[in-house]
């Protein structure tokens, strides 16, 4: 894994691949072991997964404002999208433990406190934080305590954002 961490911060190294896994599981657990090991196969250096609850994520209620109002989800409640794109917190021990079986490294999006606790008891060897949470100095702060390499996405941010 620590080669991994120096190919990604190291500007002569070629490209890596990560694999998202994501929510391309659908709610399966043999799926996202399956996506893991497709990663593998296929020549992906690294999969990574996202660690959250809805409960950390959002409230389960139907006002306007839970609503996602445009795209694929349109008409969702947030509580819903955010259900059925979970990894549950109960599989993230178990699909680490296979990445390091089948000797594919591992690595995952936390969203919360919780998330980063869970994450440090599996030992992750690197974290990612989405663009929605690049502003979250709070969750920035506790990652960085853990002295772990730290990817931060500034695909939806604007400028300022991100000074």
């Amino acid at each position: 894994m620590k080669k991994i961490i120096s190919k990604i911060f190291d500007k002569s190294s070629p490209p890596l691949l990560i694999a998202e896994i994501s929510a391309n599981h659908n709610g399966s657990f043999n799926n996202a072991k399956k996506l893991i090991f497709i990663a593998k196969k296929y020549g992906a250096d690294i999969v990574k997964l996202q660690t959250y609850e809805p409960k950390n994520m959002t409230i389960n209620i139907a006002r306007k404002d839970f609503i996602v109002k445009h795209g694929l989800w349109k008409n969702y409640k947030l509580w819903d999208l955010y259900k059925k794109a979970q990894t549950p917190l109960v599989w993230q021990k178990k699909l680490f433990d296979y990445a390091r079986k089948i000797n594919m490294p591992c690595f995952s999006t936390p969203y919360d406190d919780e998330g980063v606790d869970l994450l440090e008891k599996i030992e992750t060897p690197i974290y990612k934080i989405s663009s929605f949470e690049m502003n979250d100095i709070s969750l920035i702060n506790k990652i960085c305590k853990t002295g772990k390499p730290l990817i931060i996405s500034t695909g939806l941010a604007e400028l300022k954002d991100i000074e």
